[in-house]
This record gives structure tokens, C-alpha cells and sequence, in this order.
């Protein structure tokens, strides 16, 4: 016969007030950030461990305090009263508010600031749990990169202007000789100057997709409900235009959809079913497929030819810039398509990555947000 657990047990089992508030205590202790408890008069209740090291005050100038009088009135912080007094009543609690402030003892400080509504029992006041991140360091560090990238876009910008003046001269020039001098040159040397202006206009083509490249990075994001079956139609009807030698049998999927930045989304899927179509155009019988899959539980895009295909040992080379698989006489290109799908895929918050087999063509899957 067991043994019965009555009311009087479950209570005894109970723990006391100070057994509570010294639990409460030390988990507090254990988190990283400083953390805050106030009562409902904004007094301070229970302050972290990480708190006192952080903001240097001392255990007997805070509990009992008004947050704002704490650290000789350091806290007395305008946009910290608005957040407690007229943002959390109306909320029972805010999120990752950004502050700057000056602090005497350790100085300009930009903190993210969390705070909760607690109801302690029935019929009594609710108590508050801020929650204080220092991220100083980290928008330092925001800031550096900021300003390293805007350096990049004008040493891109200033390289591209300064080496078209010298291409479009070089292209000019050599016209110029064909035309002015053309039959006084055999062919070989008519050879030459072709090669020429074929290698500037080359050049001009990877100036123009560096150019997109670095645009990509700072381009603003408009996230909106995407017809993608419609985009692939769209790209699908361009490229045979610009190529009417395309003998590839597209295959797209209906109803496809995601959420994404229109223009960077087209210009991704663009360079996949162009790559498509350039590595299986060979093929008598190329077929380049536009689908939808489930990878992992998620809902994963992909883009499969019947193509060259590629070993997938030099699959980590794939998305770098200025990396290729095939050699340029093969297939022209100018190394930069996949980096950008990269790019524009990781900027959605989704990922992207490739199965093949060399002769036995290629599969680029990637993630996107679900259509809402």
C-alpha cells in the first residue's frame, strides 16, 4: 500500500520566502548581464553579481534605492524614465531599446535594455525585471566596418572610373588601326587586333559585374510576396532572347513563392538558369529544371541541369570570387555570378549549396523566407 500524499505534505514541501528570494538571487547571479529587479515604485529589489562589476557601484547604495538615484544619480537617464514609466505599464514589457549615456565612473556606454512586468502572487504588485546588455563594443566595431566598406565602394568606384578612360582608349584606338589600316595587315595581324578588342570588352564586363557585386552589399532590402514561378517565366523568355542558339527544355514549377527583395531575388535566380543553360547547351537533349523541395523539414528552391556537371571535391570554390571549375575558353564567364547568389541568398537569411557529378550535371539548391 503506498504511502498517500496529502495537502499538508505538498505545503510543508513548499518553499519559504527566503528560500524563494535566495533561488531568485542566485539564478540572477549566474546570468552574464547585468540584471535588475524593481518593485512596483521602481526601487531597487535584487541587483546581479555582474552588475556591481560592471557599473561599480556598491551593494549598499542600491537595494532600497530609486534606480535613478543609483551611482550618485547616474541613472537618472531620460529615456530610461520613459521606458518605465510610460512604455512598460502600457506594454508589461519592452525589447532591445537601444540607450547612450554618460556614466562619471566608466564613461559613454550604449546599452540594450529589456525589461518584463512579474506577477509576484495574487493581489500583489507586479515587480520589474530589467535587463541591461552593454554593446558598446560592438557598435564600435558596427561603426569600423561601416566606414572600412565605405572605403571599398570608393576604392571600387575610383578603380572602375580610372580603368575604363584606358579600356574604351585601348578599344577605340585599336578600331581605329582596323579601320585606317586594316588592309595593309595580313590576317594574322587582323587576328591580333580582334583578340584585342576582344579581351578589352572582356575587361569591361567584369568591371560592370564587380560594380554589381559591391552594390549588392548596401543595396535596401524591399521584402515582399514573390511569384517566383513568375520570375523564372520572366528569365527564362529573356535568355532565349539574348540567345536564339538555346536549345535547353525548361521545366518550371508552378505556384512557387517566397518573401525577398524583388530585383535581388531576379538578379540570383538570373545567374542560376543562365549557369544552367550555359553548362548544359552542349547537351542534345539539356534540360535545366525550376522547383521546390523539402530539405530538412524547410522548403529548399533548386535549379538542376543535365549538364558538364562539376567533382564535387572543388565544391568550396564555388561561391568565391573570381573562382572557377571550367576553364574560361570552355565556358566564358567572368567568376563572379555565384558569389553574388551568395550574396543576395545570405542577405535573406537563407543559404545555398550544390550537388553534382562531373558529366552528369549540377543541382543549386537555396533557402528562402516562406511566402506569408
Amino acid at each position: 500500500m503506498g504511502s498517500e500524499v496529502t495537502r499538508d505534505t505538498l505545503q510543508g514541501a513548499r518553499p519559504s520566502a527566503d528560500e524563494a528570494l535566495a533561488f531568485a538571487e542566485s539564478v540572477i547571479n549566474t546570468v552574464r548581464e547585468p540584471l535588475v529587479s524593481l518593485d512596483h515604485n521602481l526601487r531597487v529589489v535584487t541587483v546581479s553579481r555582474s552588475f556591481y562589476d560592471f557599473f561599480k557601484v556598491r551593494p549598499e547604495e542600491t537595494v532600497g534605492r530609486l534606480i535613478y538615484d543609483l551611482g550618485n544619480k547616474q541613472w537618472d537617464i531620460p529615456r530610461l524614465r520613459e521606458l518605465l514609466e510610460t512604455i512598460l505599464p502600457q506594454r508589461t514589457s519592452f525589447d532591445n531599446y537601444e540607450v547612450e549615456h554618460e556614466f562619471a565612473d566608466i564613461g559613454k556606454r550604449t546599452m540594450l535594455l529589456n525589461a518584463r512586468q512579474i506577477q509576484q502572487g495574487q493581489g500583489k504588485e507586479r515587480s520589474i525585471l530589467l535587463a541591461i546588455e552593454d554593446i558598446t563594443e560592438r557598435k564600435e566595431i558596427e561603426a569600423g566596418l561601416d566606414d572600412t566598406r565605405k572605403e571599398l565602394e570608393a576604392f571600387a568606384y575610383s578603380v572602375s572610373h580610372d580603368l575604363r578612360a584606358p579600356l574604351r582608349g585601348i578599344d577605340g584606338w585599336s578600331l581605329a588601326l582596323l579601320e585606317d589600316y586594316g588592309d595593309k595587315l595580313d590576317e594574322r595581324g587582323r587576328g591580333y587586333i580582334d583578340l584585342v578588342r576582344s579581351e578589352t570588352q572582356i575587361m569591361g564586363r567584369l568591371i560592370d559585374d564587380l560594380l554589381a557585386f559591391s552594390r549588392q552589399a548596401r543595396a535596401d532590402m524591399n521584402q515582399e510576396r514573390l511569384d517566383m514561378t513568375a520570375i523564372a517565366e520572366v528569365i527564362v523568355s529573356r535568355l532565349r532572347q539574348q540567345g536564339p542558339d538555346l536549345r535547353a527544355v525548361f521545366i518550371i514549377q508552378p505556384g512557387l513563392s517566397a518573401r525577398g527583395d524583388p530585383d535581388l531575388i531576379e538578379i540570383a535566380l538570373t545567374n542560376l538558369l543562365d549557369n544552367a543553360a550555359k553548362f548544359s547547351n552542349r547537351n542534345p537533349h539539356a534540360t535545366i529544371e525550376f522547383g521546390q523541395v523539402e530539405e530538412n523539414g524547410k522548403a529548399a528552391f533548386f535549379v538542376r541541369d543535365n549538364g558538364v556537371g562539376f567533382d564535387m571535391a572543388y565544391a568550396d570554390k564555388l561561391f568565391g570570387v573570381f573562382q572557377r571549375l571550367h576553364k574560361s575558353s570552355d565556358f566564358p564567364g567572368t567568376g563572379i555570378g555565384l558569389a553574388s547568389v551568395q550574396r543576395i541568398i545570405n542577405r535573406h537569411g537563407g543559404r545555398i549549396w550544390a550537388e553534382a557529378q562531373v558529366d552528369h550535371g549540377a543541382t543549386f539548391y537555396f533557402t528562402l523566407r516562406r511566402a506569408s
